[in-house]
C-alpha cells in the first residue's frame, strides 16, 4: 500500500514539474538599459566624465546597453571617439530630438525663441510630414557616415505614427522607445498605452497595440497605482528612474519592489533602466550603480534594444500577446483595464492623432487616447475619378476635364483617413459628394464656354505656370532694400534686390527672415465659398482668354509642358487643415 502511495505521489510530482511548474520556468526577465545622449551644450558637466562614469559602471558589470545619441553628438568628435571605444555589448541608436543645428542642416525652419525642450520644436511631430522626412533622412545619413552601418533602435519621449512607420518601413528600425504614461510632466501629456509593458503599435497610433513590426518599450515605467491619479512630477516621479524616485525620498528598495512587479509578468518581464547622460546622470551615479548591481544580483538578463525587440517577436510569434496581467492591470490588444483604479481604455487601431498629417505647433503635447473616443473611421472613395472617362466622352475633349482637375487639385487631393478629414483646400463637410459636384459642374461650365468661344486646348492648360510663380513668389523689405524672388527651401532665396542698384541674388537667409517674407496665402482662396466658387475660377478663366489671344500656339504648348511643375508643387504641399 505504501509503495502505491509513493508511486502516486511520485507520479503527481512529476506531472507538476512538467506542467504545473511550467509557468515558473517560462518567465523570462529582461532589462533594457538605455542612456540618451544629447549635445554636450546641454550637459551640466561638459567634460567627458559623465559618459565615462556611466560606461565604467556598465562595463565593470558586463551589461549590454543601448546609447541613443542625438544628431548634434555626431559633430562632437571627442565624444564620438569615446563612444566608438565602447565594447561590443554596447549598441548605438538614434535619439530623435530636433535641434536648431539639425534643422538648419536639414534645411528646414526651426522656431526661434523657443525652449529646446518645447514640444513645438523638439519632436518630429512639431514639423510637417515633408520636413519630418528630411529630418529623419538627414539623421540616418549622418549616423551611417559616422558609424558605417544603419541603426537598429531609436527613441524620443514622443514619436508620431507617421515617423514610426517611416523609420520601420524605410530603415527597418524595429525597436522604439517612448515615454511611459504621464499626464502633464515637462509639457508632455502621453496617456493610454499599455501600462509600462512592451507592445507592437498600430500603424495609425503609436499608443495603441496593433500589427506594426516595431516593438515599443517605455522610458520611466511608472508605479502601477501611485502614478495614476493626479498630474505632474508629483505622480510621474513614482517611476523606475533613479532621479525620479529619489526626488520622492525613496531608495533602491522602492526600485526593487517596482522592478519585481514588472519582471514577474508571466512569460516575459521587462524593465527599462537608464539616465540621460550629462543631465539627470549627474548626482545620480551611485543610485544608478545600485540599480545595475541589483539587476546582476537578481540574474536579470540585459539586452540591447534591438535584441529585446527580437526576443519579444520570438516569444510572442511576431504579434501582441492576447492578455498580460501586470499587478491589477489587464492589458489586451482590445483594451487596458484596472478595476481598482476604475479605468478601462478601449483601443481602436484605426484612429490616429492629428500629428500623423500636420505639424503640432502647440506649447503642450496632448496625446491622450480618451480624446479620440468620439472619432470614427470614415471610408473615403474618390468617386470623381470614375467620372473622368464619362466626362471626357461627353465634352468630346480632355482639356475641360484637365482644367477643372488642375483648378481644384487641392480639393481633389483632400481625403478621409484614420478618423480625420484632411483638407488641402476648402473645408467641405461631405467631401465625396463635394468632389463629384465640383467636377461635374465645373466640366459642364468649361465645356459650354469652350464650345461657344472655340478656345484652343493649350490655352486651358498653359496658365498654371503663372499660378506656380504667384504661389511661390516671396517679397520683403530688409534694411531699406526690396527683395523679390523665390525660396528654393526654408533658407535659399533666388531673386533680385533693389535699393542702391539692382542685384541678382542666390543666397541663404536666416530662418526667421525667410519665414517672415510675404507670400500669397492660398487660404485667401479656400477660406470663403465665394472666393473659390466665383472669384478664383473667373480669374483663371480670364487668364485662359488672355493667353488664347496674345500668345502663339508654340509658346502656349511650351507653357503647357512647364505646367507640370505646378502639379508637382501642389502634390508637395502639406494639408491646410485636419479636423
Amino acid at each position: 500500500m505504501e509503495i502505491k502511495k509513493f508511486k502516486l505521489i511520485f507520479f503527481l510530482t512529476l506531472i507538476w514539474i512538467i506542467f504545473g511548474s511550467n509557468k515558473v520556468f517560462a518567465n523570462e526577465k529582461y532589462v533594457t538599459i538605455v542612456n540618451p545622449v544629447r549635445s554636450r551644450d546641454l550637459w551640466q558637466d561638459k567634460t567627458l566624465k559623465p559618459i565615462e562614469d556611466q560606461y565604467k559602471i556598465i562595463d565593470n558589470l558586463g551589461l549590454k546597453t543601448t546609447w541613443l545619441i542625438q544628431n548634434d553628438v555626431i559633430n562632437d568628435q571627442e565624444l564620438i571617439k569615446k563612444i566608438k571605444e565602447f565594447n561590443q555589448d554596447q549598441e548605438i541608436g538614434l535619439f530623435l530630438e530636433i535641434s536648431p543645428k539639425l534643422a538648419k542642416e536639414a534645411r528646414i525652419y526651426y522656431p526661434t525663441e523657443t525652449e529646446w525642450y518645447s514640444p513645438k520644436a523638439v519632436f518630429l511631430s512639431a514639423h510637417s510630414v515633408s520636413d519630418r522626412k528630411k529630418l529623419i533622412d538627414k539623421i540616418i545619413i549622418d549616423f551611417k557616415n559616422t558609424f558605417g552601418y544603419l541603426p537598429k533602435s531609436a527613441g524620443a519621449w514622443w514619436i508620431d505614427s507617421w515617423s514610426e512607420q517611416y523609420l520601420e518601413k524605410k530603415y527597418n528600425i524595429a525597436t522604439i522607445m517612448i515615454v511611459a504614461d504621464q499626464k502633464t510632466t515637462d509639457k508632455y501629456g502621453v496617456w493610454g498605452q499599455w501600462w509600462g509593458y512592451p507592445y507592437h503599435p498600430s500603424p495609425n497610433n503609436i499608443l495603441v497595440p496593433g500589427n506594426s513590426k516595431t516593438v515599443i518599450i517605455q522610458w520611466a515605467q511608472r508605479d502601477l497605482e501611485k502614478a495614476y491619479h493626479g498630474s505632474g512630477p508629483l505622480v510621474s516621479n513614482y517611476s523606475l528612474q533613479a532621479n525620479d524616485y529619489t526626488s520622492q525620498g525613496l531608495d533602491i528598495k522602492y526600485f526593487a519592489t517596482l522592478a519585481n512587479q514588472y519582471l514577474s509578468v508571466e512569460k516575459l518581464g521587462q524593465i527599462t533602466v537608464g539616465l540621460e547622460t550629462g543631465m539627470e546622470s549627474i548626482g545620480h551615479e551611485k543610485e544608478y550603480e545600485k540599480q545595475l548591481n541589483w539587476l546582476v544580483e537578481n540574474k536579470v538578463t540585459s539586452l540591447k534594444m534591438s535584441e529585446f525587440g527580437d526576443k519579444y517577436r520570438e516569444l510572442y510569434d511576431d504579434k501582441n500577446p492576447s492578455k498580460i496581467i501586470l499587478g491589477n492591470w489587464v492589458l489586451t490588444p482590445e483594451y487596458r483595464e484596472n478595476i481598482n483604479l476604475k479605468e478601462k481604455t478601449i483601443y481602436n487601431p484605426s484612429i490616429s492623432f492629428s500629428d500623423k498629417f500636420i505639424a503640432d505647433k502647440t506649447n503642450f503635447l496632448n496625446r491622450i487616447l480618451s480624446d479620440l473616443n468620439n472619432r470614427q473611421e470614415i471610408k473615403y472613395w474618390p468617386l470623381f475619378l470614375l467620372l473622368i472617362p464619362i466626362l471626357c466622352w461627353w465634352s468630346k475633349s480632355i482639356s475641360p476635364v484637365l482644367f477643372i482637375i488642375l483648378l481644384y487639385l487641392p480639393i481633389f487631393r483632400s481625403y478621409y483617413s484614420s478618423g480625420w478629414k484632411i483638407f488641402f483646400g476648402p473645408i467641405i463637410n461631405n467631401l465625396i459628394l463635394g468632389q463629384v459636384l465640383v467636377f461635374v459642374i465645373g466640366v459642364f461650365l468649361i465645356t459650354k464656354i469652350n464650345q461657344k468661344f472655340k478656345i484652343n486646348w493649350s490655352s486651358w492648360l498653359s496658365i498654371w505656370i503663372i499660378n506656380l510663380l504667384i504661389f511661390t513668389a516671396r517679397f520683403s523689405i530688409i534694411d531699406g532694400k526690396y527683395y523679390l524672388g523665390f525660396l528654393v527651401d526654408s533658407f535659399k532665396f533666388i531673386g533680385i534686390s533693389y535699393g542702391h542698384g539692382l542685384t541678382f541674388l542666390n543666397q541663404d537667409f536666416p530662418g526667421y527672415v525667410a519665414a517672415t517674407m510675404l507670400k500669397f496665402d492660398p487660404n485667401w482662396i479656400w477660406n470663403n465659398w465665394w472666393s473659390w466658387i466665383i472669384i478664383y475660377p473667373i480669374i483663371e478663366i480670364g487668364l485662359v482668354f488672355l493667353f488664347n489671344k496674345i500668345l502663339s500656339k508654340k509658346l502656349r504648348y511650351f507653357l503647357t509642358i512647364l505646367s507640370i511643375f505646378f502639379v508637382i508643387y501642389i502634390f508637395k504641399l502639406n494639408p491646410l487643415i485636419v479636423r
